[in-house]
């Protein structure tokens, strides 16, 4: 091998590790897209901060919402009005009273009546559009017909069920944090947290989507439906079955309250002091019929609303309601930016000519050079010292 020779292999070779050196990747984050869907969790549906996040949502944002659902189109809700106020300004005006997410307000209603998805509903199926109180239980009537008062009945409900939840009773229906129980399709379910038993009590049966009873939408389509509109709502600080649990009352959460909240102080939440305290805390003893206590608020005689102090909790909740498992939420649209590399796209052979390229010639990169470069100079380097040992010999 001649020294022209050598040296042409040396250049190729330098061209070849300039071109063909390694693409660093790069993760792709930012936005929505780092948002990432927990699987399925029965014991921890929600984290209670979530459920408790009562500003999460304006008025206009629920407008929106319903405006442009995740199907896009307009919900059966966006134009509908009670005595002057929008379907929005009502679930968000119940959901704030009670210290509950807007949020859930949506889920909720799409889980029993699928009126977010719809693009009509007669007046019949809006005045039961929680299924709260109505038509299977016992004490269904006027004071619980009604969009604002189905919404006032179910945002109640859901917040006294998790001031509840954190006591030695428990529910109604006798969920509560740490204390197994069977759900209403033969699961046993051990609530991490206050919400998780609050739902279980609201949706006693796992349904079909965690493998609980078929036909059933249960607590796993509130999984699907919450973490669907979550992300469509932005609601980028969502957190479904965290992974940690948050901070919690001496003992862990693992383990089962040691009593009741002392006299005098309300009720809290892992790490949460903000709670609402029900009416004498200090006595955990429900009222008479067994039903949760809540907040302590006025309920005139001959008031055409549902009572606000959980006088009828127990006959609303005690057998739960059964959403289908056909008010699931669309499935995740396409377009989204990608995660994994097996996801990008290929570039068209029209890109790559297109590529800008560098003075020698290489298409540029964003990944370094310097491992290629080292390899070749290696290479090359042999290369040369074999060539010129070869022309010794011939000498």
């Amino acid at each position: 091998m001649d020294g022209r020779k050598a040296s042409g292999i040396l250049a190729a070779l330098w061209l070849v590790a300039a071109c063909s050196a390694p693409i660093e990747e790069e993760t792709v984050r930012g936005g929505r897209a780092a948002v990432t869907q927990r699987p399925f969790d029965k014991n921890t549906l929600l984290d209670d901060k979530s459920m408790r996040d009562a500003d999460a949502m304006s008025v206009a944002d629920v407008q929106k919402f319903l405006d442009k659902t995740p199907w896009g189109t307009k919900s059966a809700l966006a134009s509908y009005e009670e005595d002057g106020k929008s379907a929005a300004q009502l679930m968000h005006d119940a959901a704030t009273k009670h210290g509950i997410n807007p949020l859930e307000m949506l889920v909720r209603v799409q889980m029993e009546q699928g009126l977010v998805s719809k693009t009509s509903a007669p007046a019949t199926t809006i005045s039961l559009a929680f299924g709260c109180g109505c038509p299977h239980s016992p004490v269904c009537s006027d004071a619980y017909r009604g969009f604002a008062n189905q919404a006032e009945c179910a945002a109640g409900t859901l917040r006294r069920s998790m001031d509840r939840a954190i006591t030695s009773q428990g529910t109604v229906s006798g969920w509560k944090r740490s204390s197994s129980k069977e759900s209403q399709d033969g699961i046993s379910i051990t609530p991490t947290n206050a919400v998780t038993a609050a739902l279980y009590t609201y949706t006693p049966w796992v349904g079909e989507a965690g493998g609980g009873r078929q036909g059933v939408g249960g607590v796993s389509l509130h999984h699907q439906v919450w973490g669907r509109f979550a992300e469509a709502a932005s609601y980028g600080a969502w957190a479904t079955q965290s992974n940690e649990p948050e901070a919690e009352e001496p003992g862990g959460a693992t383990d089962p309250p040691a009593g009741d909240p002392p006299a005098g102080e309300p009720p809290t939440s892992e790490g949460e002091g903000e709670s609402e305290p029900p009416p004498g805390s200090g006595d955990p003893t429900p009222p008479s019929g067994g039903a949760d206590a809540g907040p302590p608020r006025d309920d005139p005689s001959g008031s055409d609303a549902p009572p606000s102090d959980g006088s009828n909790d127990d006959a609303i909740l005690g057998e739960g309601s059964m959403p289908p498992s056909s008010n699931a939420p669309p499935p995740k649209p396409k377009g989204k930016t990608p995660t994994r590399p097996e996801d990008l796209p290929q570039a068209s052979e029209e890109e790559l000519a297109a590529k800008k390229k560098t003075a020698e010639g290489c298409a540029m990169s964003g990944g370094s050079s310097h491992a290629g470069l080292s390899n070749a100079l290696l290479v090359a380097s042999a290369i040369a010292m074999a060539a010129s040992r070869a022309r010794r010999r011939r000498d």
